[in-house]
Parts: C-alpha cells; sequence; structure tokens
C-alpha cells in the first residue's frame, strides 16, 4: 500500500492532506446516503453521468468522474447537490492518462461537501459498498445509491468479460444504471474508494414486442482510489485531498443485519418475461443468492431455451455452487448456438483445470485466444495452466509474455512471469519481473509474497523481510507468510523476533508442522 504520510505527501508536491479520524465506527446506510447526497454530482449533457467532489482551493472546486462521461468535447452543466447549476468550461477538463478517469472544475462561492477518499491494501477485510450517482430513467435523474457487494480479485480475473482495461480493477454487485458511471463507490465509513464506470451486459431485440430489452450478466465494476492518487501529480494540480489509509471499521451484528437487509430483493411481482427472469437471476446472483439464481435462470429456460444468456447465467451459478459438471453442461449449451463467444471458453478452461483435466482445459483456452488474440486473460490463465498444472514453465512464460505485450500494465501477469522465471532458474529476470508487479499495483500480495521467497533463497533477508511485511499488511491471516518473515528474521539474527513471527503463523494454523518445527529449531537461541 503506497501510505501518503509527510515524506510521501512532500514528494507529490504537498498535495494530498492526511485525514486521522479519532473515532473509527461504521455508518448507518442512511448515513452513507447523506454523504453521498452532499457530495455527488449530476454531470449534464447529451448523455448525463455524474461525479464526485473531491476537492475545493477557494471558489474552485475539483469533480472527479469517468473519462467516457466528458471525452467529447461538448457543452456540459455540473449540477451541485444543492440543484445549483454550474457551466463546466470544457478547456478545464483534465483527461488522465490510461485510464478511465477525468477531472473538471465549476466555481462556486457556496460550501459543498468534500468527499473523504481511501486507500488500504487488504480488501478482503470488507466487502460492502455503495455506489452513488444520478441515474437517468426515463429521461428524468434521479439520485440512487446502490448497496453491493466487493468481488474478490481472482474471481473477477476470470469471469469479468474485459478486466483491468482503462484501469478498472474494482468488481461489485452493485445494481447501477445508466447514468450513475463516474458517480463515486463508497465503502461502509462513507469514504469513497472508487469510481463507478461499467456494468456488463447487452441490449437484444425482442420478435415478440418489438422492443429493445437490455440483459444484465455479470458485474459492475469501477476504477480504485488509489489508481486516482498515483496519477494525480501527472495533473500539475494542486489538489488539497482528503486521505485516509485505515481499513473500514469492523460492523456489528446489527450494522451487518442491516446490510443484508437492504440486498434482499424484493418479491417477485406479476409474471415475468424470460428476459426479465435473467435480469432477476443475475440480481440475485450478484447478493449470492446463488441457489435462487438458479431457479430463475430455469425459469428463463421454461419460457424461451434459446435465450443463451439464461443458459450462460445458469452455468455461472452452477460454478459457483461447485456443480461442475452441470456448469460444463450449461456452457455448452451456450456454444451450440454462440460457438465464437471467447468467455464461454474461457469459463470452460477455469473449470476443467479445477476438476483436473488439464489437457482439455488448454484446448479451450487455446480456442478462446484464437478467437480472439488479445484476451490477455485467457493467455495468463493459460500460462497458470502451464506452470501449475502441466509443468511447462517455459510455455508458461511465453503465455505471460503474451498477456503483457497485450496489456503491459497488468500486474498479475507480471507476477506469473516472474514466478515462472524463478522456476527456470533465471532469478535475476524473475525479481525484475516482480519489481514491475509491485510498481503497477502495490497491492497485489502475491507478488510481494513471491519477491519475497526470492529474497530469501537469495540469501537477501532484509529486503525479504521488507517484502513478507509488505504481503501481511495485505494478507495478515496467511500463516505462510508470517511463517517466512520468522525465517527471514531468524537468518538475520533475531530469534526473539523470530519465534514471535512463527507464534503468530502458529495461531492462524495450530497444527502445522511446518511452523512447529521451526519453532523448535529456535529454542537453542532463545533464552
Amino acid at each position: 500500500m503506497t501510505i501518503f504520510n509527510g515524506f510521501r505527501a512532500t514528494m507529490l508536491g504537498a498535495a494530498i492532506v492526511i485525514a486521522l479520524p479519532q473515532v473509527a465506527s461504521a455508518l448507518t446506510i442512511n448515513a452513507v446516503d447523506r454523504i453521498a447526497r452532499a457530495t455527488t454530482v449530476l454531470i449534464d449533457g447529451l448523455n448525463p453521468g455524474s461525479g464526485v467532489i473531491v476537492a475545493r482551493q477557494g471558489d474552485r472546486y475539483s469533480v472527479l468522474t469517468a473519462k467516457h462521461v466528458v471525452e467529447t468535447e461538448d457543452e456540459y452543466t455540473i449540477v451541485a447537490p444543492d440543484g445549483r447549476r454550474y457551466p463546466l468550461n470544457y478547456a478545464t477538463v483534465q483527461l488522465l492518462p490510461g485510464v478511465d478517469l477525468a477531472l473538471l472544475e465549476f466555481e462556486s462561492d457556496r460550501a459543498y461537501e468534500v468527499a473523504t477518499l481511501a486507500q488500504y491494501p487488504d480488501t478482503t477485510q470488507f466487502r460492502h459498498v455503495f455506489v452513488s450517482g444520478w441515474a437517468n430513467a426515463e429521461a428524468q435523474q434521479s439520485h440512487r445509491l446502490a448497496p453491493g457487494l466487493l468481488m474478490g480479485r481472482n474471481f473477477a480475473l476470470t469471469h469479468a468479460k474485459d478486466p483491468m482495461v482503462n484501469g478498472y480493477e474494482l468488481f461489485y454487485t452493485s445494481i447501477t444504471e445508466l447514468g450513475m458511471s463516474g458517480g463515486p463507490v463508497f465503502d461502509t465509513d462513507g469514504r469513497a474508494i472508487g469510481i463507478h464506470g461499467r456494468v456488463e451486459g447487452e441490449e437484444i431485440y425482442d420478435n415478440t414486442s418489438g422492443q429493445v430489452f437490455r440483459i444484465k450478466l455479470g458485474f459492475s465494476s469501477g476504477i480504485p482510489i488509489q489508481t486516482f492518487l498515483r496519477l494525480a501529480p501527472e495533473t500539475g494540480t494542486s489538489l488539497n485531498l482528503r486521505v485516509e489509509n485505515r481499513p473500514p471499521s469492523a460492523l456489528t451484528p446489527q450494522e451487518s443485519a442491516n446490510l443484508a437487509a437492504a440486498l434482499r430483493l424484493p418479491p417477485v411481482q406479476g409474471n415475468l418475461s424470460a428476459i426479465n427472469w435473467i435480469n432477476r437471476g443475475n440480481e440475485l446472483y450478484r447478493v449470492e443468492q446463488f441457489n435462487d439464481s438458479l431457479q430463475a435462470f430455469d425459469r428463463a429456460i421454461a419460457l424461451n431455451s434459446n435465450l443463451y444468456q439464461a443458459w450462460y447465467g445458469r452455468a455461472q451459478a452452477l460454478y459457483i455452487l461447485g456443480n461442475y459438471p452441470e456448469a460444463l453442461s450449461a456452457f455448452d449449451r451456450v456454444l451450440q448456438s454462440q460457438p465464437r463467444l471467447p468467455i464461454v471458453w474461457r469459463n470452460k478452461g477455469v473449470i476443467l483445470t479445477l476438476i483436473g483435466q488439464p489437457q482439455e482445459a488448454l484446448s479451450a483456452f487455446d480456442r478462446a485466444t484464437r478467437l480472439q488474440p488479445d484476451d490477455y486473460i485467457s493467455w495468463y490463465l493459460r500460462g497458470n495452466l502451464f506452470r501449475t498444472h502441466l509443468e511447462a514453465p517455459q510455455a508458461a512464460l511465453g503465455s505471460y509474455d503474451r498477456a503483457i505485450q497485450i496489456q503491459p500494465n497488468f500486474a498479475d501477469a507480471w507476477t506469473g512471469r516472474g514466478k515462472a522465471l524463478g522456476d527456470i532458474g533465471n532469478f535475476s529476470a524473475a525479481l525484475t519481473s516482480f519489481d514491475r508487479a509491485t510498481h503497477l499495483n502495490p497491492n497485489l500480495g502475491d507478488a510481494w509474497h513471491w519477491r519475497g521467497l526470492l529474497l530469501l533463497d537469495l540469501g537477501r533477508f532484509e529486503s525479504a523481510l521488507n517484502a513478507f511485511d509488505r504481503a501481511i499488511s495485505i494478507s495478515a491471516n496467511d500463516p505462510q507468510l508470517w511463517l517466512y518473515r520468522g525465517i527471514s528474521l531468524a537468518n538475520l539474527g533475531r530469534y526473539g523476533d523470530a519465534a514471535e513471527s512463527a507464534q503468530r503463523a502458529l495461531n492462524i494454523e495450530p497444527r502445522d508442522r511446518e511452523i512447529l518445527e521451526f519453532l523448535n529449531s529456535l529454542s537453542p537461541f532463545l533464552p
């Protein structure tokens, strides 16, 4: 994690002000909604979007939004939280490089609230998020606060259609609408952790009604605030940003119950069409009601078995429920009518890997990359398959290199490349790859973990210790990290600290023989 302490702020031109709250407590949904309404703006134009106030300098306010909301030079109006309208001077728009982010300005002598930004390394410590934005429903804008659950990085990498593109690395289940692009993603402490910008889905034409319907399959996604903070100095603008780096406050049982209630979907009213059952199934899938989701997709199939989207949704629900054979059958049903969908072949490859059929998995990934040569996720997964299941590190290296060629900022592929290089004994190049991965994504724990292991093998114990410390700051409950940290400390002659670290590992995994043996080996060196 990049800690914006005093030294770091100086390096960035003193653009960031650190907020150090004395009281840390999760907010109620109503309290988050109040913050959202006070800081979220409407960006009115031909295709309206949303944004969030992130800084104030005198009468000048800075608004962060998605680049695609204002990418076309046109007339835009920023509608402040109190409804006042401020024409946007397009000459002041700053489109941030390489990501779907933009900074806007408006001037006002009125006092508007500025959002607090948050970045922290271990997003596994919390799950609940809220997307704030101005939904454009039937040509009328209304503010929405959409609760949801944050998705795990590895799951999103394999199941999202285009992860990582244009900075999209934050995936969540919030049900978002047109017009909410550019709006903030808040955590349970009411701090912005990302900017919303995309939702997976497609439009289809219904022959019966003659209408176009939107089918939602997959997740919503946004760009992490840490990406903006990394790029903020490049704007050349002094921004008085309020940034916190502590994780969200722990939820009480009552707060957890309230959030669960907010995510619960209302009962179905009346008869639904097949398309509506698909959307219902996706919504249930998003809030982790997987069995109900499966039933909804089955209802859609019963009404119209030719809608491949229903079979795709069914396959995803079965996958998450662990019913891999039926999931494969459902994906095959999709491929009967849509044999050229790369993501289906990618998902088949993932399942075939999980059930121990690596050659069949390789064929599926190969089919995905033939259909979509720039599918860097399939190249990455192909590399993982070669390395961990087919024990072919040189072939794995070729796949990782192809993924990086397509997406040079894909930190996970750089990490895989480092592992493969280590497997073939090219330690110097492996370390360079791990360094590249941690530079691109300082919060990628796997890269720090493997960097530490390599440095430990090379006898660079102080550097290994630093790497394991970074990994632990991201994944504090991994016993192996505490063990390797202890081994690094022992090699530095710090036996007492090594024993404490090993004990932390043992507290997490009390019966681990390797940890117990290491602790016993320290006994002669302890008082």
